[in-house]
Protein backbone atom coordinates (compact mmCIF):
# COMPACT_ATOMS: atom_id res chain seq x y z
CA UNK A 1 0.00 0.00 0.00
CA UNK A 2 1.24 3.50 -0.75
CA UNK A 3 1.86 5.64 2.32
CA UNK A 4 1.40 8.94 0.44
CA UNK A 5 -2.36 8.78 0.94
CA UNK A 6 -1.82 9.25 4.68
CA UNK A 7 0.36 12.35 4.37
CA UNK A 8 0.28 14.93 7.12
CA UNK A 9 -0.61 18.54 6.16
CA UNK A 10 3.09 19.44 6.52
CA UNK A 11 4.15 16.63 4.16
CA UNK A 12 1.46 17.60 1.68
CA UNK A 13 2.69 21.20 1.77
CA UNK A 14 6.30 20.06 1.21
CA UNK A 15 5.21 17.89 -1.75
CA UNK A 16 3.35 20.86 -3.21
CA UNK A 17 6.41 23.13 -2.95
CA UNK A 18 8.60 20.43 -4.54
CA UNK A 19 6.08 20.16 -7.38
CA UNK A 20 6.25 23.92 -7.97
CA UNK A 21 10.07 23.98 -7.98
CA UNK A 22 10.32 20.97 -10.26
CA UNK A 23 7.68 22.30 -12.67
CA UNK A 24 9.48 25.68 -12.94
CA UNK A 25 12.69 23.89 -14.00
CA UNK A 26 10.74 21.82 -16.57
CA UNK A 27 9.12 24.97 -17.95
CA UNK A 28 12.50 26.65 -18.36
CA UNK A 29 13.65 23.65 -20.41
CA UNK A 30 16.04 22.34 -17.74
CA UNK A 31 14.36 19.24 -16.31
CA UNK A 32 16.36 17.88 -13.40
CA UNK A 33 17.47 14.31 -12.99
CA UNK A 34 15.84 12.82 -9.89
CA UNK A 35 13.47 15.76 -9.64
CA UNK A 36 10.03 15.59 -8.04
CA UNK A 37 8.58 15.35 -11.57
CA UNK A 38 10.75 12.34 -12.40
CA UNK A 39 9.65 10.66 -9.16
CA UNK A 40 6.02 11.30 -10.05
CA UNK A 41 6.58 9.85 -13.54
CA UNK A 42 8.03 6.67 -12.02
CA UNK A 43 4.95 6.37 -9.82
CA UNK A 44 2.64 7.15 -12.73
CA UNK A 45 4.16 4.44 -14.92
CA UNK A 46 3.93 1.89 -12.09
CA UNK A 47 0.26 2.79 -11.51
CA UNK A 48 -0.47 2.58 -15.24
CA UNK A 49 1.08 -0.89 -15.37
CA UNK A 50 -1.10 -1.93 -12.44
CA UNK A 51 -4.22 -0.56 -14.17
CA UNK A 52 -3.31 -2.24 -17.45
CA UNK A 53 -3.50 -5.64 -15.78
CA UNK A 54 -7.10 -5.02 -14.66
CA UNK A 55 -9.79 -5.93 -17.16
CA UNK A 56 -12.88 -4.68 -15.33
CA UNK A 57 -13.65 -1.00 -16.00
CA UNK A 58 -15.36 -0.75 -12.60
CA UNK A 59 -12.38 -2.20 -10.75
CA UNK A 60 -10.09 0.16 -12.69
CA UNK A 61 -12.21 3.11 -11.53
CA UNK A 62 -12.04 1.91 -7.91
CA UNK A 63 -8.25 1.63 -8.09
CA UNK A 64 -7.99 5.07 -9.73
CA UNK A 65 -10.06 6.56 -6.91
CA UNK A 66 -7.65 4.94 -4.42
CA UNK A 67 -4.47 6.25 -6.04
CA UNK A 68 -5.62 9.73 -7.05
CA UNK A 69 -5.05 11.31 -3.58
CA UNK A 70 -1.34 10.42 -3.98
CA UNK A 71 -1.17 12.86 -6.90
CA UNK A 72 -3.10 15.71 -5.28
CA UNK A 73 -0.11 17.64 -3.81
CA UNK A 74 1.59 17.52 -7.22
CA UNK A 75 -1.54 18.77 -8.98
CA UNK A 76 -2.16 21.53 -6.42
CA UNK A 77 1.47 22.66 -6.62
CA UNK A 78 1.41 22.89 -10.40
CA UNK A 79 -1.97 24.61 -10.59
CA UNK A 80 -1.00 27.20 -7.99
CA UNK A 81 2.43 28.11 -9.26
CA UNK A 82 2.81 26.41 -12.60
CA UNK A 83 4.59 27.96 -15.57
CA UNK A 84 2.84 25.82 -18.16
CA UNK A 85 5.42 23.05 -18.68
CA UNK A 86 4.12 20.02 -20.57
CA UNK A 87 3.18 17.56 -17.81
CA UNK A 88 2.37 13.91 -18.39
CA UNK A 89 1.44 13.37 -14.75
CA UNK A 90 -1.07 16.21 -14.72
CA UNK A 91 -2.72 15.12 -17.98
CA UNK A 92 -3.11 11.51 -16.87
CA UNK A 93 -4.59 12.60 -13.54
CA UNK A 94 -7.05 14.80 -15.44
CA UNK A 95 -8.32 11.81 -17.43
CA UNK A 96 -8.52 9.62 -14.33
CA UNK A 97 -10.57 12.29 -12.54
CA UNK A 98 -13.06 12.13 -15.43
CA UNK A 99 -13.04 8.32 -15.22
CA UNK A 100 -13.98 8.38 -11.52
CA UNK A 101 -16.66 11.04 -12.11
CA UNK A 102 -14.88 13.87 -10.31
CA UNK A 103 -15.68 16.51 -12.92
CA UNK A 104 -15.07 19.59 -10.79
CA UNK A 105 -11.44 18.56 -10.24
CA UNK A 106 -11.00 17.41 -13.84
CA UNK A 107 -12.20 20.79 -15.12
CA UNK A 108 -10.01 22.67 -12.64
CA UNK A 109 -6.98 20.88 -14.12
CA UNK A 110 -8.32 21.22 -17.68
CA UNK A 111 -8.66 24.98 -17.37
CA UNK A 112 -4.95 25.25 -16.51
CA UNK A 113 -4.00 22.76 -19.25
CA UNK A 114 -5.97 24.63 -21.92
CA UNK A 115 -4.62 27.99 -20.80
CA UNK A 116 -1.06 26.70 -21.26
CA UNK A 117 -1.80 24.61 -24.37
CA UNK A 118 -0.69 21.36 -22.76
CA UNK A 119 -1.15 18.38 -25.05
CA UNK A 120 -2.62 14.98 -24.26
CA UNK A 121 -0.12 12.13 -23.67
CA UNK A 122 0.70 10.01 -26.72
CA UNK A 123 -1.83 7.25 -26.08
CA UNK A 124 -4.73 9.68 -26.53
CA UNK A 125 -5.83 10.45 -30.06
CA UNK A 126 -8.25 13.28 -29.21
CA UNK A 127 -7.40 16.81 -28.14
CA UNK A 128 -8.19 17.82 -24.59
CA UNK A 129 -11.20 19.96 -25.62
CA UNK A 130 -12.69 17.06 -27.60
CA UNK A 131 -12.04 14.62 -24.77
CA UNK A 132 -13.87 16.88 -22.29
CA UNK A 133 -16.82 17.39 -24.63
CA UNK A 134 -17.06 13.67 -25.39
CA UNK A 135 -16.40 12.02 -22.07
CA UNK A 136 -18.10 14.31 -19.56
CA UNK A 137 -21.19 14.75 -21.71
CA UNK A 138 -21.56 11.05 -22.45
CA UNK A 139 -22.00 10.35 -18.73
CA UNK A 140 -24.29 13.33 -18.12
CA UNK A 141 -26.53 12.21 -20.99
CA UNK A 142 -27.10 8.86 -19.25
CA UNK A 143 -27.98 10.31 -15.82
CA UNK A 144 -31.54 10.04 -14.48
CA UNK A 145 -31.57 13.36 -12.53
CA UNK A 146 -33.80 12.45 -9.62
CA UNK A 147 -32.48 15.09 -7.21
CA UNK A 148 -32.10 18.86 -7.35
CA UNK A 149 -28.41 18.40 -6.37
CA UNK A 150 -27.66 16.14 -9.33
CA UNK A 151 -29.32 18.65 -11.68
CA UNK A 152 -27.35 21.60 -10.29
CA UNK A 153 -24.07 19.64 -10.36
CA UNK A 154 -24.68 18.70 -13.99
CA UNK A 155 -25.52 22.29 -14.96
CA UNK A 156 -22.40 23.64 -13.24
CA UNK A 157 -20.28 20.97 -14.93
CA UNK A 158 -21.74 21.65 -18.39
CA UNK A 159 -21.42 25.41 -17.96
CA UNK A 160 -17.74 25.10 -17.02
CA UNK A 161 -17.08 22.63 -19.85
CA UNK A 162 -18.73 24.95 -22.35
CA UNK A 163 -16.84 27.97 -21.03
CA UNK A 164 -13.34 26.47 -21.19
CA UNK A 165 -13.81 24.72 -24.56
CA UNK A 166 -15.71 27.55 -26.31
CA UNK A 167 -12.71 28.96 -28.19
CA UNK A 168 -11.19 25.53 -28.96
CA UNK A 169 -11.52 23.53 -32.13
CA UNK A 170 -13.52 20.31 -31.69
CA UNK A 171 -15.74 18.12 -33.91
CA UNK A 172 -19.28 19.48 -34.29
CA UNK A 173 -20.69 16.16 -33.03
CA UNK A 174 -18.80 16.50 -29.75
CA UNK A 175 -20.04 20.05 -29.17
CA UNK A 176 -23.57 19.06 -30.20
CA UNK A 177 -23.47 16.42 -27.46
CA UNK A 178 -22.71 19.13 -24.90
CA UNK A 179 -25.65 21.26 -26.12
CA UNK A 180 -27.96 18.26 -26.09
CA UNK A 181 -26.94 17.39 -22.52
CA UNK A 182 -27.47 21.01 -21.47
CA UNK A 183 -30.96 21.03 -22.98
CA UNK A 184 -31.83 17.70 -21.34
CA UNK A 185 -30.68 18.78 -17.89
CA UNK A 186 -32.68 22.01 -18.14
CA UNK A 187 -35.73 19.92 -19.07
CA UNK A 188 -35.09 17.69 -16.06
CA UNK A 189 -35.06 20.83 -13.93
CA UNK A 190 -38.44 21.89 -15.36
CA UNK A 191 -39.99 18.45 -14.86
CA UNK A 192 -43.28 17.26 -16.41
CA UNK A 193 -45.51 19.92 -14.85
CA UNK A 194 -47.28 22.47 -17.08
CA UNK A 195 -44.97 25.42 -17.67
CA UNK A 196 -45.19 28.44 -15.37
CA UNK A 197 -43.84 31.95 -16.05
CA UNK A 198 -40.68 30.93 -14.16
CA UNK A 199 -40.11 27.67 -16.01
CA UNK A 200 -40.89 29.17 -19.44
CA UNK A 201 -37.52 30.96 -19.27
CA UNK A 202 -35.74 27.66 -18.59
CA UNK A 203 -37.74 25.99 -21.37
CA UNK A 204 -36.67 28.67 -23.85
CA UNK A 205 -33.05 28.23 -22.80
CA UNK A 206 -33.40 24.45 -23.26
CA UNK A 207 -34.93 25.03 -26.70
CA UNK A 208 -32.00 27.27 -27.64
CA UNK A 209 -29.46 24.58 -26.63
CA UNK A 210 -31.31 21.78 -28.43
CA UNK A 211 -31.52 23.97 -31.56
CA UNK A 212 -27.76 24.55 -31.35
CA UNK A 213 -27.23 20.80 -31.09
CA UNK A 214 -29.40 20.16 -34.15
CA UNK A 215 -27.67 22.89 -36.17
CA UNK A 216 -24.27 21.38 -35.45
CA UNK A 217 -25.30 17.77 -35.96
CA UNK A 218 -28.44 16.62 -37.78
CA UNK A 219 -28.09 13.25 -36.06
CA UNK A 220 -27.60 14.55 -32.52
CA UNK A 221 -30.81 12.82 -31.42
CA UNK A 222 -32.65 15.93 -30.24
CA UNK A 223 -35.45 16.21 -32.82
CA UNK A 224 -38.29 14.54 -30.92
CA UNK A 225 -37.34 16.25 -27.63
CA UNK A 226 -37.21 19.58 -29.43
CA UNK A 227 -40.59 19.06 -31.12
CA UNK A 228 -42.39 18.19 -27.90
CA UNK A 229 -40.72 21.14 -26.16
CA UNK A 230 -41.91 23.47 -28.92
CA UNK A 231 -45.47 22.17 -28.42
CA UNK A 232 -45.26 22.84 -24.67
CA UNK A 233 -44.06 26.36 -25.35
CA UNK A 234 -46.84 26.98 -27.90
CA UNK A 235 -49.44 26.08 -25.28
CA UNK A 236 -48.01 28.87 -23.13
CA UNK A 237 -48.08 31.66 -25.67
Amino acid sequence: KNTMTRMTPAQRHREKILAQQSEKKNASGNPEKGSAYEMMLVKLHADKRRLKDIQSIQTKATVKAEILPDYQPWVDGVLEGGQGAQDEVLMNVLVWQIDVGNYAEALRIAEYALEHDLVMPDQYTRTLATLLLDEITAVLLKEKYETAESIEYALTTLQKTEEITASRDAPDQARAKLYRAYGNVLLAKIGDQPLTPETVELAKKAEEYLEKALNLDERSGVKSTLNSLKKRLELQS
